[in-house]
């Protein structure tokens, strides 16, 4: 095609001469077209197509290069030139570009043309091919479509901004209007809820002076408007427990005109604490000009009360998970009930030969009952005497507002109770008996708190469960101490072990035996390491025969029978870290829990060194002796013999025998007849 393309060559019936293009004309009007051969062989390609799609050479077959997307079909020469008038959709497979065209077939050159353009859904597709507008054919449509679609798409995009903003003023005027109507129902609400709310509102003026308050204060505090009206809330409504410090905080922030937050204990008209938390706002006038304070008030005496128990309980359970012995628990436990309470002194009285006796107590430091203390100390108290009697008697907590104008208190009082008004206590029971009796006591008069009660009996409860297992823990750690003695005093290596066989305990005895100290081994190894390997197998064998089941060479070998209940002890080899080797007997045990599980073994062995040197010892010496007996009765046959000859040859000469024993031994006496 190194000529004009016979595509271009057209003739009307009018005309004789052929309209060609020159080669580069026709790659500029077809700068993406394709020319292939009769078995689809790339013969030529245009500029830009080669351009973007590097791999399209002349020779390769298109197939290898396209993808047919559209129509459906087998491609090959034949079956194009048959459908040449459909619309077809090839894509490249290295860089996923679509061409959509047409087929020419072109009769004297024998060749199929594809006459197309790139396949785009977006304007930014062009650039991101590195294409520009310029590579695409005058007449190609594509860039026409891609212009007005984006157009569109830039209109389309304005118009919903439009349609946004338009919206959003909508939606902003209906806010607008709904806030004007909310505003002026929650006026209406804000004046129904400050008479009716059960907090307490309160207006001054900006000096701090009362200028109304709700029903709600009235009810909490039982003063009126009119009894508050031009007075100060804190100089009617603070007492002697409130805390001095948020007082001087309130006043502080007053002076600078700026709201706070605090919790303050006040009083009502009647002498009644409760426990508030106060938002106090400024109110501002048009010019910026401070005109009022806002407060309200909410009671939260009940919520204080619970945390106040929680924490209680929380610091008594702290307190006895780290105690490490009874009486230390106790005072810490007493101290920790006095501090969260705000109250003075603490008692522990331990029932001890039939009578409470004081045992501990805690009080704070500046307060003067050395002498009440002293007392108690030496006070025995029966059922029904005194707090810790009555609560002996009662077996339940008990509670005293005044102890002064209480008659059963007052008759077994001691001196210096003038400083102590208010006194409550609970018992502490240990499986099921009264095990003691805490009491404490307030300056000042107490009001029974009925919840306050009910957690102390969890705290007795607390109390009673740490001291029984205190007292189980104390009897273990003398039993483990007992234990622990025994097993480093044994003259035997005692070794236990997991279900697994990893060590656990490795006493001091094995460290000496087996020249290993315990860190190495425990929790590390099992104690096959100490064995010898043939003797292990030939266990295994052993056992497998015994037992009717297959028995694996490992830490089997040593709990095949222990694991059944079956007794074990046999004598084995230990090899020692340095390599010897020495006997053992080794006795090996299952430990079962109380289920019947397997919790681990316990392997017993003792050093059999001596024993078989001292068998062997007897064995020698038995061996001297059976020699020396043999000897000794050679040598006795043999004087046998020369004393029977002597008196032969007496007997010969007509004497009478040297040794008359042998000669009736063996008949030759005086009566033997000579030869």
């Amino acid at each position: 095609m190194d000529g004009v393309p016979e595509a271009m060559k057209t003739a009307g019936p009018n005309c004789t001469k052929e309209i060609s293009l020159p080669p580069e004309q026709f790659a500029a009007a077809f700068p993406f077209h394709i020319a292939v051969d009769r078995e689809l062989r790339l013969v030529q390609v245009g500029s830009t197509l080669r351009r973007i799609c590097r791999d399209l050479q002349p020779g390769i077959c298109l197939l290898q290069l396209f993808r047919l997307i559209r129509p459906e079909g087998k491609m090959s020469f034949s079956w194009v030139r048959e459908n040449h008038q459909q619309f077809f959709l090839l894509e490249h497979l290295e860089s996923q570009l679509q061409l959509r065209g047409e087929f020419v077939h072109l009769p004297s050159l024998d060749v199929l043309l594809f006459l197309g353009s790139p396949w785009f859904h977006d304007a930014s597709e062009i650039k991101a091919r590195g294409l520009a507008f310029e590579d695409f054919a005058i007449h190609d449509p594509v860039v026409d479509m891609l212009q007005v679609y984006q157009a569109s798409k830039i209109a389309l995009a304005d118009a919903k901004k439009l349609a946004a903003k338009l919206t959003a003023q909508r939606v902003e005027l209906r806010a607008a209007n709904e806030l004007l109507r909310q505003q002026e129902a929650d006026s209406r609400k804000l004046a129904l809820i400050a008479a009716r709310t059960d907090n307490a509102v309160v207006l001054t003026d900006a000096a701090g002076n009362v200028a109304w308050v709700n029903e709600g204060f009235i009810r909490l505090t039982g003063y009126t408007l009119e009894e508050m009206l031009g007075k100060k809330p804190g100089a009617v409504l603070q007492g002697a427990g409130t805390d001095s410090e948020t007082v001087r905080h309130i006043h502080e922030q007053l002076r600078k005109g700026e709201g706070f937050e605090v919790e303050i204990l006040n009083y009502g008209k009647n002498g009644r604490s409760y426990w508030v938390a106060i938002e106090v706002q400024p109110i501002h006038g048009d010019q910026g000009q401070l005109t009022n304070f806002m407060a309200i008030e909410s009671n939260i005496t009940t919520r204080r009360a619970t945390k106040q128990r929680l924490a209680i309980q929380y610091e008594v359970s702290r307190v006895l998970a780290l105690g490490e012995n009874s009486a230390t628990a106790i005072s810490q436990v007493l101290q920790a009930i006095c501090e969260n309470l705000g109250w003075q002194l603490g008692e522990w009285w331990r029932v001890t030969d039939g009578r409470l006796r004081l045992v501990e107590s805690w009080h704070q430091p500046l307060l003067r009952v050395s002498t009440f203390i002293a007392a108690s100390h030496v006070a025995e108290l029966v059922q029904g005497v005194g707090l810790p009697g009555r609560i002996w008697a009662e077996l339940r907590p008990v509670w005293i507002a005044d102890v002064t104008r209480d008659a059963n208190f007052l008759c077994s009082a001691p001196e210096g109770l003038e400083a102590l008004r208010g006194a409550f206590g609970f018992p502490v029971f240990v499986r099921g008996e009264l095990w003691g009796v805490a009491g404490f006591f307030s300056r000042k008069i107490e009001e029974p708190d009925e919840a306050l009660l009910k957690t102390f009996s969890a705290v007795g409860h607390q109390i009673g469960q740490f001291i029984v297992r205190h007292e189980a823990e104390e009897s273990l750690r003398k039993i483990n101490t007992l234990q622990q003695a025994i097993l480093e005093g044994a003259n035997y290596s005692i070794i236990s072990t997991t279900p697994d066989g990893i060590i656990q305990t490795f006493n001091s005895t094995a460290e000496r035996m087996l020249g290993y100290c315990g860190e190495e081994v425990v929790g590390r190894i099992t104690p096959a390491i100490f064995h010898d390997l043939s003797e292990i197998t030939a266990r295994a064998a052993e056992l497998t025969a015994e037992l009717g089941r297959e028995v694996e060479p490992g830490f089997e070998v040593f709990v095949a029978k222990a694991e059944l209940g079956q007794p074990d002890e046999r004598e084995w080899t230990y090899i020692r870290k340095d390599g010897t080797r020495f006997p053992v007997l080794i006795s090996i045990t299952a430990l079962f829990d109380e289920r019947g599980t397997v919790t681990g073994y316990l392997g017993v062995a003792s050093d059999l060194s001596l024993r078989k040197r001292d068998e062997e010892k007897f064995r020698t010496t038995l061996s001297e002796l059976e020699r020396f007996n043999r000897v000794m009765m050679n040598r006795e046959e043999r004087v046998l013999e020369l004393k029977q000859e002597i008196n032969g040859m007496r007997a010969n000469a007509g004497l009478p025998p040297a040794y008359p024993s042998v000669a009736e031994m063996d008949g030759s006496g005086p009566e033997r007849t000579r030869i």
